[in-house]
C-alpha cells in the first residue's frame, strides 16, 4: 500500500496537525485543569510517534521510488517538526 498520496492518508495527518495547534492553544492557558494538562502530554507522544511513522514511511517511499522526499522543503519541515521533541527527550535541550 503506497501512503504518499493516499487521500485517507492525508487527511488523518492533516487532522493530527489541527488537533494539535488545538492542544498547544489549550496547554498556554495557565489555570487548566491537571488532568487536561496531562491528557495533552500524552496526546503529544502519540502524535510524535504518528509523525515520526509517516517520516520514515515516506522516507522508504522514496528511496524505492528513487525521489528526493528528504532533502525537499516538506521532507526538511516533517524532520524539523520532530527533531525537538527527541532532542528534549533523549539530550534534556
Amino acid at each position: 500500500m503506497k501512503f504518499t498520496g493516499n487521500k485517507f492518508f492525508e487527511k488523518f495527518i492533516y487532522g493530527i496537525i489541527l488537533l494539535n495547534l488545538i492542544a498547544m492553544v489549550l496547554e498556554s492557558e495557565p489555570s487548566l485543569d491537571e488532568a487536561l494538562r496531562d491528557f495533552l502530554k500524552k496526546f503529544e507522544i502519540a502524535s510524535i510517534v504518528v509523525f515520526t511513522i509517516e517520516y520514515l514511511i515516506r522516507t522508504g517511499e522514496s528511496i524505492r521510488s528513487k525521489s528526493k522526499y528528504n532533502t525537499s522543503f516538506f521532507g526538511l519541515i516533517d524532520l524539523l517538526s520532530i527533531l525537538p521533541f527527541y532532542f528534549q527527550s533523549v539530550l534534556g535541550f
